[in-house]
Parts: structure tokens; sequence; C-alpha cells
């Protein structure tokens, strides 16, 4: 069993999981991120655990790297070739007004009007040719982006999830006669209608596309260059992975797969200890990400916005907010405290960081109050400046506001929990469910910091941290399995439907996601088919998706009709008696993997030896101050618990727990907290 290893780069920290199979046993580390050498903050965390990259079978990777391309619009600079009429669809989009606003300046489109280009041709939806490829206005439209200076070229054109041979034309023509210009043809990463979103989709692949393709080869020599022979697997959005090819070519397919492996990795620990539905929070240097698991699935959606830019792609559902520990507190025109969406990020940082940040940050707050150890940050490896912090505080925000600077830096604490908690009611009362019947399950740099004040604020009655909660993300890629997703658009009422062939298009479909699979060397009897319909009410905008068994007839349309109204009633509280019309057909492949197993530790029996001492710390939502009982939490063993208000301290993360909490150890390390009043 040679060793697997997983590699998260996020905003602030790179974080790497060096997994021994034959023994359970993992090894941890965390490496500053390198933002404008992404690779070496890779090589520098695998140097750090000694890593023998001749003895590694697989290497699981997850990277911000396109999702930061995109936001900070440093792609390739790209073209867009569409079909006549539909030059404008990027700013069209859907004709939406912001509500409640009065005056709205529009957002510049994505790709500038200048670099988009109109091709004659027309295809219906159902796939006829109405209007031949004009393929020497094709020709036309490549030479004058290439002369443009553009570096990467998206097709899109009308209906081609029905008909992609017209884009497959352009394609083959760019190829000949310009090898080195990237292209992206819309039809390749999805057939689904909705234009403005597929034109989107494969604008944004084609604008991250290059990037990434040269970080994946660059890091790929490196390693094979250290003596690497295994597996390069690149974690996807919708909580599977990919070969490091197909993640060059689809790049988009990247975006948010760092949170997506944490809440898949969450799902997999909460099955292994008996939990149904769970909260899962992953607190980084930047931001707060939150999602639902229930009945032991986290929940996916068949498309996602990023930054308002709208992606069809699935997703594992997340809710994100700009509030990390890099989240600075400024005042706001009406002299009131806020903090975040802006952070600090891993350059310059937190002011207690000593990196030249001058903006104080929820770091620097919980520094100040005493919640955090200063000697002990990365287990000693960053040594805080507490009078920096607390300096900045004073100076920005107390002074201005009229505080006391501990009044001051426990109000930023505060503010980012209501914050973070005001997110928890709208994934959970606002989607119908009773946060009461969840457990919460917390990682990332800053999670365990704030889960038990969280969990009080919404009556959560447990909380799990797992171990190495700053690493979590990176573990979560363990458990991942191959996945490749497609679908396609058909529209047709239900009573239409056994003309239609559903079958022959599931067929059609199966064997493209098996020859995916085939490609990235699944073996036949670890692949899986899953097969769903996107079914909706006649004149509706939106669909529901249906699970289909692979050995349910689909020829039946008073049975679907049955299942659609179900789910119909459980989402919305109501049916009609509107025709029902299937939309898309969707195939989800997945090659499965084998799944880490998790060593047992040693029984405990000596707490007080696990003790470290005790710590004042001012904590609003446990009460105010109190000296704190403080736990080297490598020292606990299987069965030791500590009582609140307790710190249990490790090299990555810091794990509150209030009074009236209770923390125990569990067989594989967890802390599983619980709150004694509502036992």
């Amino acid at each position: 069993m040679r060793e697997v290893f997983a590699v998260d780069v996020g905003g602030t920290f790179t974080d790497l999981v060096l997994l021994d199979p034959s023994t359970g046993d993992v090894q941890l580390t965390k490496s500053p991120t390198t933002p404008q050498a992404p690779s070496e903050g890779v090589l520098s965390a695998i140097g750090k655990v000694g890593l023998s990259l001749p003895d590694a079978r697989f290497f699981f990777h997850g990277t911000t790297l396109g999702i930061n391309t995109l936001l900070e619009r440093k792609g390739a600079k790209v073209g867009l070739i569409t079909s006549a009429g539909f030059r404008d669809v990027l700013e069209i989009g859907r004709l939406q007004w912001p509500m409640y606003r009065l005056h709205w300046d529009q957002p510049a489109p994505f790709i500038p009007r200048s670099l988009r280009r109109e091709v004659p041709e027309r295809v219906r939806a159902d796939g006829e040719i109405l209007t031949a490829l004009d393929e020497a206005a094709a020709r036309q439209a490549i030479d004058g982006l290439v002369a443009a200076g553009v570096e990467s070229i998206a097709v899109c054109f009308l209906h081609s999830y029905a008909h992609p041979a017209h884009e497959q034309r352009v394609g083959a023509i760019l190829r000949e006669h310009y090898p080195q210009i990237d292209a992206t043809l819309s039809h390749q990463l999805t057939q689904e209608y909705r234009e403005w979103e597929r034109s989107m989709t494969a604008a944004v692949n084609a604008s991250i596309k290059p990037r990434m393709a040269a970080y994946l080869g660059n890091l790929e020599a490196s390693l094979v260059g250290g003596g690497f022979g295994g597996e390069f697997l690149v974690t996807r959005c919708d909580g599977g992975v990919m070969s490091a090819a197909e993640a060059k070519d689809e790049s988009v397919r990247t975006l948010i797969s760092g949170p997506a492996s944490g809440v898949m990795g969450a799902a997999t620990l909460a099955r292994s200890m008996g939990i149904d539905n769970l909260i899962t929070i992953d607190m980084g240097g930047t931001s707060l990400d939150a999602a639902l698991v229930i009945d032991g699935q986290p929940s996916l959606s068949a498309t996602t916005r990023v930054e308002g830019f709208p992606l069809l792609v699935p997703v594992v559902d997340l809710t994100a907010i700009g509030a990390g520990g890099g989240s600075i507190a400024w005042i706001d025109d009406g002299g009131a405290l806020n903090v975040g969406p802006q952070s600090a990020g891993a350059e310059p940082g937190p002011i207690c960081y000593g990196k030249g940040g001058t903006e104080p940050t929820f770091t620097d707050a919980a520094l100040a109050t005493g919640l955090l150890d200063p000697e002990y940050f990365l287990g000693g490896e960053i040594a805080l400046d507490t009078e920096a912090a607390r300096d900045g505080i004073a100076e920005r925000i107390a002074a201005p506001l009229g505080l006391d600077p501990d009044e001051a830096a426990s109000g930023i604490v505060a503010l980012v929990e209501a914050k973070m908690a005001a997110t928890l009611e709208e994934i959970t009362i606002g989607k119908g469910h009773d946060p009461r019947d969840f457990a919460l399950l917390a990682y990332g740099g800053g999670g365990s910091l704030v889960a038990c004040p969280l969990a009080s604020r919404l009556d959560i009655p447990k909380v799990i941290i797992p171990r190495s909660p700053a690493t979590f993300s990176a573990w979560g890629m363990l458990t991942l399995d191959i996945v490749f997703d497609v679908a396609r658009t058909r529209p047709t009422t239900l009573e239409e439907l056994e003309a239609s062939g559903p079958a022959a298009v599931f067929g059609e479909l199966e064997a493209k996601a098996g020859q995916s699979l085939e490609r990235q060397g699944v073996e036949p009897a670890r692949r899986r088919l899953l097969r769903s319909l996107d079914m909706r009410y006649e004149n509706q905008e939106h669909t529901l998706n249906i699970a289909i068994a692979s050995d349910e007839a689909t020829d039946d349309p008073a049975a679907l009709r049955a299942r659609f109204d179900q789910q119909h009633q459980v989402t919305y509280g109501y049916t009609t008696g509107d025709a029902v019309e299937v939309v898309t057909y969707r195939v989800r492949a997945v090659g499965e993997m084998d799944k880490p197993r998790t060593a047992e530790i040693a029984p405990g029996g000596d707490v007080e030896g696990a003790r470290k001492g005790t710590r004042p710390a001012l904590h609003r939502e446990s009460g105010g101050a109190f000296h704190w009982a403080v736990y080297e939490r490598e020292r606990l063993g299987a069965t030791d618990a500590v009582s609140g208000p307790a710190i249990v301290e490790e090299p990555t993360a810091t794990t509150l727990v209030p009074p009236g909490w209770t923390a125990e150890v569990d067989a594989v390390g967890n802390l599983v907290i619980t709150n004694q009043e509502r036992r």
C-alpha cells in the first residue's frame, strides 16, 4: 500500500495531508501560500513532511488559483465567437435589474464588445440546421481576434447542445491556423440550454484555462522530476476529482473545489459517526463557507454564480460570506462597526503577523481578547505581536467609537459571529430546516474557535471538531471519487416522452461518461452511473432534479409525474394539475476510490496531564471575561473530557469550549462538544 497525499492551496495557507493506507496514520502540515508562484507553496509543504515522491500512489490537489484568477480578472485575454445576432448576449443576460435599486451601473461585460464576433449559422433547438456555418466568416472572425491580441477564444453557438458540428468545425479551423491560441467550445463543457449561462461558462473557462493549464503542467513536471509516478488528481467543485489532463481542459470545474472537498469529507465523517444531518462551516483566512448534509448526503446544485457570473457546472451547494481570520474591521460612513468582506489575505495579513498589515482583523481581535496564544500560532512557527494588534484596534476602531480597546476587540469578534449565525439561519431556517435537528462540524483555521458560539446562537446541541481541523479540507480530498457529469437538454412533455426515446438519450450520455472513466483509468468494477431528470410544470422557469434508478423505466409518464409532484410538494409546499415537462437528462459517472481508514488514538485517563495552565480571555457570547483552562489537544486521549470554560489548543487551531459545554474525545480523536443544558 503506497502513500497517498493531498494538498489544498488556500488564500492564506497551503495544507498537506499524508496518509499511510496500511495503518491509517496521517501526517499534517501547513505552509504559507505563495500567490505569485503557487507551486512553490505546494513543494514547500511536501518538503516539510519529508514525503518520498517515488513512494506515493495518489496526489489529490485542490487549488484556489482558478477562482482567484476569475475574481481578480487576471486571466487570459479572451475573444468570443457566437451566432449572428447574439454578439451582445453577455450584456443582455436576463434583463434583470437589481431589486430596490433606482440607479444601477451595469458591470462591464466579461468580454468587451470589441473582442466578440458574430458568424452566420443557425441551428434549431431540436438540432435541425437552418443556416449552414459560413466557414469564410468564421476564419475572418478568428483572424480578427488574433490580430486584436487574444490569447484564448470561446466559441458558443445557439443550440450547439443539440447540434455541435458547427462549433467543432470552428475549433478545427482554429487549431489548423493558430495552434498557439487556446480554444473552449461550449458543447464540450455543457450540452444544456440557456445561451447566457452557456456563453458565460465558456468565456470563464477560456479565461482561466491557460493559467490553470500552465500551473498544473509546471507542478506536474516538478513532481515527476522528484520521482512521482502516481496519479495526479484535481478536485472538482461538485465534490469529485478528475485527472490533471481533464482539469487543464475544463478548468471551470475546479472553482470552489477546495470548500467542496471539505463538505464531502464532513459527510463521510458524519456517516461514520452515525450522524445524518449536519451543518458544516469552514472558516479560513478570507471567508466562511457553510453547507448542509441531509440524510448523509451533501446537496448539489446544477448551476452556480461566482461574483454574479452564472455558470452551468454542478457544484456542492455552498454559501460563502467574507468573514475569515483576515477579515478587516472598519467603520462605515454612519459610524457603525463593520467586519469584512475585505480581507488582509496572506500578504500583508493581519497586523499581528508583522508583515506590514495596518488594518485590524478578526485574528487581531481574537488575539487581543486572549482567545489566541501569541506564542503557539502554527505551533510556535509564527510569533504573533499582541501589542501591535491592540494598538491597531485602539487607533482605528476603539478611539473613533469612543470604546475601550478590549470592548472594541470583543465587539469585532461578536460581530463576525453574528454575521456567521445569520448565514447559518439562512441555510437552515430559511429553507425549512430546524437547526436543532443538526450537528455542527467545524473546520478550517478558525472554524473551531467560533463553532460553539455559533451553536449557542442557533441552539444546536452538538459540535464536532475533527482532528487537525485546519487541514480538514485536504483530508476530505482523500475521501473523493473520480466524477464526470454530462447532461443534455431535450425538452418534451411527459406525454411525448416515450416517443422521444429517453433510453437512447441516457444511453448516449452513459457511453460518453463511461469513456471519461476509462480515460482516467477507472476499472469497470468501480464504475457507477447515476441518472436523473430535470423536470418542471409547463410554463415554469426553473426545474427540479429527480433521481432515476438505473433499472427504473423512463417511459412511464404516470410514475414520473407522481415522483415529480411529490418532490414539488416537499420543496415548495404545493402541486398543480398543469402538464409536466422533462427538460434535461443528466448522468453522473462515479469511479469509486479507496477511502482512508482512520486510525484510533490511544486511550486517555490523564486529563490534568494535558492541561497547560489558564489564560484570561474575554468573549461576549460566553458571558464575558473568564480564566479559561488551557489544554494541549495532542495529549488528550480517547474518552478524555474537559468542561468549559476551556480552550483546547493544537498547532493549527484553537477550540473554544464555553461554560456549560463539555468536550469529549472519541475513539479516532474527534472532539465531540455537547451543550450540557440540552442533554
